[in-house]
């Protein structure tokens, strides 16, 4: 998760959780996130190979509650790839 919110920082867009959150579920919904970034999230339950929307509300919702550590970890992404 901390690699997709990292990747929308790098787009310079914003870092605004409420944006981050948007932008994931879209790319959660158009089948732009990997299977792992799915499974990092706890989103494994599909409806004939559909996500679930409310699988993605929750784990977006996760990722507005644990917003400090997701952030941290996002920055620490961007700096890692700027440092290479």
């Amino acid at each position: 998760m901390a690699g997709l919110v990292a990747e929308e920082i790098l787009r310079g867009n914003t870092s605004a959780p409420d944006v981050i959150y948007d932008f994931l579920f879209e790319r959660i919904s158009n089948g732009e996130a990997s299977a792992s970034d799915l499974f990092a999230m706890n989103i494994t339950d599909t409806d004939d190979f559909e996500l679930l929307e409310s699988e993605v509300t929750m784990a977006l919702s996760d990722l507005i509650a644990e917003w400090a550590f997701v952030s941290q970890e996002a920055e620490s992404i961007i700096e890692e790839a700027l440092s290479v």
